[in-house]
Parts: structure tokens; C-alpha cells; sequence
């Protein structure tokens, strides 16, 4: 379920950019960069996804002290 969460995410990241040709040319410029994440419910971390699986930014987790629901 997890690579399917995973891609998914990348898909939506693609999926904004190709919709919007202000966030492609700001992205081509180097203007903007996009950030995927998966939230985890049970214990509150982000990890933050590349769009692609062999882009050069490693995924990294933050764990938030209480997430928006105060769990």
C-alpha cells in the first residue's frame, strides 16, 4: 500500500505541473520546486518525496510535535 501511496503522490506533483503552464515555466526556471509528502496517522511524520523515484533530493521524515487534530 505504501509505494502505491508513494506514487500517487508523484503522479499528483506531475499532474500539477503539466495542468499549469505558470508552474512550468516557474519549475524550468528553477523558480519553483515541487514537494510531495505522505502523511503517517500513526505516528505523526511527513515523509517528503522527489517527483521522481531517481531524482536527486533524498526523502526525509519530520515529526511534528502534534498534528492538526491534536493527536
Amino acid at each position: 500500500v505504501g509505494a502505491c501511496v508513494e506514487e500517487n503522490v508523484r503522479q499528483q506533483m506531475k499532474q500539477a505541473v503539466a495542468q499549469s503552464h505558470v508552474l512550468t515555466e516557474m519549475v524550468e526556471k528553477g523558480e519553483l520546486y515541487i514537494v510531495g509528502g505522505v502523511y503517517d496517522l500513526a505516528t505523526g511524520t511527513v515523509r517528503f518525496l522527489s517527483p521522481e523515484k531517481d531524482f536527486a533530493v533524498e526523502s526525509h521524515a519530520v515529526k511534528s510535535k502534534e498534528n492538526a487534530h491534536g493527536y
